[in-house]
C-alpha cells in the first residue's frame, strides 16, 4: 500500500466503504451457474486482499471466501495499458509476503501481479 489513502481507507473501512451483502451473493450466483469470474484491479495486492476480504467474506456461507469467487485475480494491472501494452506476469507465489514469480501463462485459483491482456 503505497498512498496515505489506501492506508487509511484500510485503518477505517466502515468510514470509507458501503458495503452490499448482495454483492458477493451474486457473483457466487454466477460461479455457481458455471460463469468465469475474473478480478482485474489496478491495485496492489496488499490493497485487494483486505478490501476484498472486507467486502465481501462476512456475507458468504462458512468456509467460503471472496477467493472462491474468481477463477483468476490480477493486481496491479495498470489498465488501460494491460489492454494495449505487453508486459510481464508475475505469480503472487506466497500471499502474505507478497513473494512473486514470472510466469507466462494463467492458472484457476491464482493470484497474479501486472500482465497484459
Amino acid at each position: 500500500v503505497t498512498s496515505d489513502l489506501k492506508a487509511e481507507v484500510l485503518a477505517n473501512p466502515d468510514f470509507f466503504v458501503r458495503r452490499d451483502p448482495s454483492l458477493p451473493l451474486t457473483l457466487m450466483d454466477q460461479k455457481d451457474a458455471g460463469k468465469t469470474l475474473v478480478l482485474i484491479t489496478n491495485s496492489d495486492w496488499s490493497y485487494t486482499r483486505p478490501m476484498m476480504q472486507y467486502i465481501c467474506d462476512s456475507f458468504l456461507p462458512e468456509g467460503v471466501t471472496w477467493r472462491d469467487l474468481f477463477d483468476v485475480v490480477i493486481c496491479s494491472a495498470r489498465k488501460p495499458a494491460f489492454f494495449a501494452e505487453s508486459m510481464p506476469l508475475y505469480e503472487i507465489v506466497d500471499e502474505k509476503s507478497g513473494m512473486m514469480l514470472e510466469r507466462f501463462r494463467l492458472e484457476q485459483g491464482k493470484v497474479y501481479c501486472g500482465g497484459h491482456a
